[in-house]
């Protein structure tokens, strides 16, 4: 009995053991469905300032144009503006500083014309500016990164240089200075008078002649009436241009005619060298002066490269009647500018670059 009820059970435990092997193994249990990936929020963009010294000319607007053209080029990673002073006026250009810094910028740019009311705000706002790069006066004494702008001493010879090519080795040559106390008209100055000071015969006499359209002209039909021994007239700033283009026909009706010479190529100074009325003007690219600083800062925020240290000398440019078609074509449409200046980047950047001259301050 006993053997035959062991065997029974054997068979019972073995029929169990196969029934329960040939079940279909249990399904897994459902994971926990993945609560969906929140979307990243949008990356914030840097934002980067630029401050003008003025508006008061075609120059300024030029330079306002070069900074907006480089943040142009990075619309999904940075935003920009460019502000500044209708007339030259350090303490509202200083106010617009300190308003644009509330924003957080990760970079400032300026025009530090005059220089002394900018140096102790530059290096009480340092770092607070992280960046600070400076275009068309140097800031010596501040902790700038970079100052773009013209061989201010190259640029007054070349003006110089433009008159004694027209001929004149002797006689009273006056200089213009739309604001004297400004470091770059200092050294455009300095630059002429070097030239000067090889024609023994030479004399040459500098005035203030005024940052305003109408005074800058009533400065040069008062000092030609008191000096008609006149044998050249320069501008260092951008009004002599159309100062000359309006006084000049006047002059010739009354048989007076000097030599002109003036810096900046805006459409009236073109015009004015078409007509003969001025006989050199000396550019110093602007549109670069305000694309150059912005593009460095934003390259290096954005991609990590290399800021300048240092002074970018941009290059003079003379015109005169001979090559004035070609920076008149340039001049009168900004797509055609702007298409020009991408070119001229093309080919010289890495030039600009390697040329930076260290600050010495």
């Amino acid at each position: 009995m006993s053997r035959k009820f062991s065997l029974v059970f054997c068979l019972m435990v073995i029929a169990a053991l196969f029934i329960v092997a040939c079940q279909p193994a249990a399904a897994p249990e459902k994971a926990a469905e993945e609560a969906p990936a929140e979307e990243a929020s949008p990356k914030e963009k840097a934002f980067f300032g630029f401050v003008m010294h003025n508006f008061e000319s075609e120059f300024s607007v030029e330079i306002k144009t070069g900074a907006e053209a480089a943040c142009a080029e990075y619309p999904d990673s940075v935003t920009c503006e460019v502000t500044g002073p209708t007339k030259m006026d350090a303490p509202t250009a200083i106010s617009m500083f300190e308003s644009l810094l509330a924003k957080n910028p990760s970079g400032m740019a300026l025009v530090p014309n005059p220089q002394d009311p900018w140096i102790p705000i530059l290096n009480q706002y340092a770092e607070q500016a992280k960046i600070i790069m400076v275009a068309n006066g140097d800031a010596p004494g501040t902790p700038r990164q970079a100052y773009f702008g013209a061989d201010e001493l190259a640029f007054g010879r070349a003006e110089a240089q433009a008159v004694i090519d027209a001929g004149i080795t002797k006689g009273l040559v006056i200089i213009g200075s739309c604001y004297p106390p400004a470091l770059p008209l200092q050294l455009r100055d300095q630059g002429a008078r070097k030239v000067f000071a090889e024609y023994p015969d030479i004399v040459v006499e500098t005035y203030d002649s005024t940052a305003e359209q109408t005074t800058n002209y009533a400065f040069w039909e008062n000092t030609v009436t008191a000096n008609p021994d006149i044998v050249a007239g320069i501008g260092l700033c951008t009004f002599e241009g159309p100062t000359f283009a309006d006084l000049m026909p006047k002059l010739n009706e009354q048989g007076i005619d000097f030599v002109t010479v003036t810096a900046d190529l805006i459409p009236e100074t073109l015009d004015a060298v078409q007509n003969g009325f001025v006989d050199a003007a000396i550019g110093q690219h602007p549109f670069l002066q305000g694309y150059l600083p912005m593009y460095f800062m934003i390259e290096h925020v954005v991609n990590g490269a290399e800021l300048p240290a240092g002074q970018v000398l941009l290059p003079a440019e003379i015109v005169t009647k001979e090559n004035l078609s070609t920076v008149q074509e340039r001049a009168s449409d900004p797509a055609v500018a702007l298409e020009w200046y991408k070119t001229f980047l093309a080919e010289n950047l890495d030039s600009i670059k390697a040329n930076v001259v260290p600050f010495t301050d």
